[in-house]
């Protein structure tokens, strides 16, 4: 069979399996993935589910498009700046990556909006499209979320900007 992420069953862009793996073991049953040791160099073998070990999540990837000035009239959730940096902030992060941050952490939030440093303002889908008449004509900077989707398996023919595995992972 295919080997998916649980519970959305995207099927998995990428694979580290050990030599040999996955072949169900001696007594079948194997339907979930475990990574080896470091002494094994973390590659992949398949387990029974039953077992009990640390797990890895599948997080979507989120980006944001910017939408222009002003801010959305509706779906307001909250973001009095002042409150919504976090104690660590040292000045040194982009200011639209801190906001943009606050609204990752709520499924809620479907935009940030912010003007200088005074605000991070984030709002629902109540807010619709936050474009036209949905949106106030002020000094605020909108942005509104999107997640990449799964495509399937292939690439782009058009379009290559560069990548290669080998060198693209970190150190």
């Amino acid at each position: 069979g295919a080997w998916v992420w649980s519970p959305s069953n995207t099927p998995l862009s990428y694979t580290n399996w050990y030599p040999g793996e996955p072949n169900s073991g001696n007594q079948g049953g194997e339907d979930c993935v475990m990574a080896y040791s470091s002494l094994h160099g973390g590659r992949w073998n398949d387990a029974p589910c039953t077992q009990t070990l640390k797990y890895v999540c599948q997080v979507p990837v989120i980006s944001y498009a910017y939408l222009g000035r002003g801010h959305c009239h509706y779906g307001y959730l909250g973001g009095n700046w002042d409150n919504d940096l976090p104690s660590s902030y040292t000045g040194d992060a982009e200011i639209p990556e801190v906001c943009m941050a606050k609204c990752n952490a709520d499924a809620r939030c479907k935009y940030v909006s912010m003007e200088g440093t005074q605000t991070c303002s984030r709002y629902s889908s109540a807010a619709g499209t936050c474009t036209g008449a949905s949106r106030a004509n002020t000094g605020h900077y909108t942005w509104a979320r999107s997640a990449y989707s799964y495509l399937g398996r292939g690439y782009c023919r058009n379009g290559y900007l560069g990548g290669h595995w080998d060198n693209d992972l970190p150190s």
